[in-house]
């Protein structure tokens, strides 16, 4: 596998992952579109065949970043994927001198908040009943 920058013609794999794993609360084409040309970096990772098996995308700021997305296609789940691109923005993050890196996730993805506590990230917050489902919002954050 091997992480690298998404690139304009990545967009409509990315769309695709993006209604895949978020189904009715994915974001549009449009508004990826317009998140991917403005400030936020995204990154795809690549199985050895080169298929992208997920994206991550990272709200660059004044000293912090902000994870706004990551997924993963359903068939490469639990093999490393999520970890690796997670890997590779804390990295990117470092490269930048960033001093924090924050996320929200919801409370009820328990494998989405295994991964983040394992790579060091802590809650700081919640936002009671705030998806659709009523489900809370957690907000973690993780200092470089």
């Amino acid at each position: 596998m091997r992480v690298e920058c998404a690139v304009e013609g990545d967009l409509k794999e990315i769309v695709a992952i993006e209604g895949e794993c978020f189904g009715d609360e994915a974001w549009t084409k449009e508004m990826i579109q317009s998140d991917f040309n403005q400030r936020s970096l995204y990154k795809v990772v690549r199985t050895d065949d080169g298929d992208i098996a997920g994206y991550i995308s990272l709200l660059l700021l004044e000293g912090e970043a902000e994870l706004l997305r990551i997924a993963v296609k359903k068939r490469y789940r639990k093999k490393g994927f999520g970890k690796a691109l997670l890997e590779a923005v804390i990295e990117e993050c470092n490269d930048r001198a960033l001093e924090k890196l924050y996320l929200e996730v919801k409370d009820t993805n328990e494998q989405a908040k295994r991964l983040y506590l394992s790579e060091g990230f802590c809650e700081v917050a919640r936002r009671k009943a705030y998806y659709k489902d009523g489900a809370d919002a957690v907000i973690m954050s993780r200092l470089l």
